[in-house]
């Protein structure tokens, strides 16, 4: 399983106040955009989401390490927005950073900061989502475009070329 916590994700000079900031990610859920090029298939975008109920176990005296499952794991660009979220509130902020590993958070704390972790887990998911909708997407649907556009401009230079060298044809 590759650790994300550890990718750099690129740096982006987005605000941080949100449109959808207090609708949490049931208004970002809603959100879908298909686009070309980042492989030889379409992709399509399925935001992240917490699936299951949470796996909590107890490692000490009012303290638990909590597993949380998402859908799938995320992708790359996904991670500054859940690392860095603009949605975060003050009541539900960690002691300490959650771990993302492939498709599973895990993050640990006292047990009466339960509901608060968890709100945090959710917000930090609607961020990784709102982050990766808003600023990468549209990096990447440029890319393919200009692809697609560069490809469209080879295939046409050769059929001119095919044409000029059919007008020299021997005829042998």
């Amino acid at each position: 399983m590759q650790h994300l916590a550890n990718t750099r994700p690129p740096t982006s000079n987005h605000s941080a106040t949100t449109p959808n900031a207090g609708r949490g990610h049931r208004a970002l859920a809603t959100l879908g955009a298909t686009f070309r090029g980042m492989g030889a298939k379409d992709e399509t975008w399925e935001p992240i989401r917490r699936i299951g109920q949470p796996d909590v176990q107890v490692t000490s005296a009012g303290r638990r390490t909590v597993t949380v499952r998402l859908n799938r794991t995320p992708p790359e660009y996904w991670l500054e927005g859940f690392m860095n979220p603009s949605m975060v509130t003050a009541t539900s902020r960690m002691d300490a950073q959650p771990r993302l590993t492939a498709d599973v958070v895990t993050f640990e704390g006292v047990d009466e900061a339960f509901a608060a972790y968890m709100k945090n887990v959710e917000e930090r998911i609607a961020g990784g989502n709102q982050h990766y909708e808003q600023q990468v997407l549209p990096r990447l649907q440029r890319a393919a475009q200009e692809r697609k556009s560069a490809e469209d401009a080879r295939d046409a230079a050769q059929a001119k070329a095919d044409e000029d060298a059919k007008k020299w044809d021997a005829g042998d």
